[in-house]
This record gives structure tokens, sequence and C-alpha cells, in this order.
């Protein structure tokens, strides 16, 4: 019971600290729903950079580091901005906040190649 109760809160803050509880209100002449898909779509374009980045470490490594090469692909085919809507209510407000949080993780898992590449263990046989 002391587990559900923590779980629940838990859930409400995150729930309250995020912004796409607020509704969309257009301002005359503005777009925010087109602006969002933009900005959306950028991400994704960047996460395939990424990706195809990803895949060239991969071969360039002697096909090591697989997992963050399955990793990588498998967010970049569920990227939000491929699979979010942004006429759920918030403008697209959504959408782009996790776009932004799935092309960070894929550029985490850039960087993580980049150094295993440069800096490879030292006690392998």
């Amino acid at each position: 019971m002391r587990s559900l109760s923590l779980t629940c809160r838990i859930l409400v803050s995150l729930m309250l600290s995020a912004s796409t509880l607020f509704a969309c209100t257009a301002v005359e002449g503005m777009d925010p729903i087109g602006d969002s898909d933009r900005t959306a779509w950028t991400y994704g374009f960047l996460s395939a950079l990424i990706v195809l980045t990803s895949v060239g470490f991969y071969f360039l490594r002697k096909r090591k580091g697989r997992w963050a090469l399955i990793v990588s692909i498998v967010l970049f085919i569920v990227h939000p901005a491929w699979l979010l809507s942004s006429r759920i209510g918030d403008c697209g407000t959504s959408k782009v906040e996790y776009s932004q949080w799935f092309t960070a993780i894929l550029g985490l898992l850039l960087i993580y190649q980049t150094v295993r590449w440069i800096f490879p263990l030292r006690n392998q046989t």
C-alpha cells in the first residue's frame, strides 16, 4: 500500500511538472501546430543523421557495439516526430518535448560509441 502511494505521488508530480498539461490556445495569424510539427521533424532528421553516424562508427569499429546500434535504430523507428500527433490538444508541445528527449538519448549513445572508439578497453586480448 505504501509503494502504491509513493507511485501515485511520483506520477502526480511528473504530470504537474510537464508543460504538456496546458491546452492549446492559438493566436490569430500564428500556426503553433505547424511550428511544432516542423520543430519535431527537425529533431527527427537530426536523429537520422545521428543514427547514420552510429552505423558508420559500428563499421569503423569492426562491428563492435552492436547493442548501441540496435538501441539507436529502435529509438529512431519509434521517434515521436513520426508517431505522435500535434493535434491532441497541446499544439504539439509534447511532440516537441519527447522529440528532444529521444534525440538527446541518441546523441548520448553516439557519444558513448565515439568514446569507446577513441579509448578502447585496454584489457582486451
